[in-house]
């Protein structure tokens, strides 16, 4: 089973996806770890954090992306910082999430 993703709206919905590559890219970039991130967002996730990690996982849909381009999409278009910091956290859980199946 795939990494889930989830849809934000931006200038057009986009597909967020915390796959690997994407966590990869984010530690590169930050020099912080994924549990790091993880206690980040018990906390609230820092502004810079947060274009961040949109940044790595915009990245696969907007492939000549820059940070800073993130940063002016989300002031063109997005309704809040609270929906985007909402649409992130949940598709970092959406990456950690395990599936029980039922056994009937």
């Amino acid at each position: 089973m795939a990494i889930p993703f989830v849809v934000i709206e931006l200038d057009k919905p986009y597909n967020l996806r915390f796959g690997m590559g994407s966590q990869i890219q984010y530690e590169k970039l930050s020099k912080k770890t994924i549990p790091e991130l993880g206690k980040e967002m018990q906390t609230g996730l820092s502004v810079t954090t947060l274009n961040t990690v949109l940044f790595v996982m915009l990245k696969k849909e907007i492939k000549d992306l820059t940070l800073e381009q993130v940063s002016d999409l989300v002031d063109e278009y997005a309704d809040s910082i609270p929906y985007i910091t909402e649409k992130v956290c949940e598709a970092i859980n959406a990456a950690y999430e395990v599936s029980n199946p039922k056994n009937e």
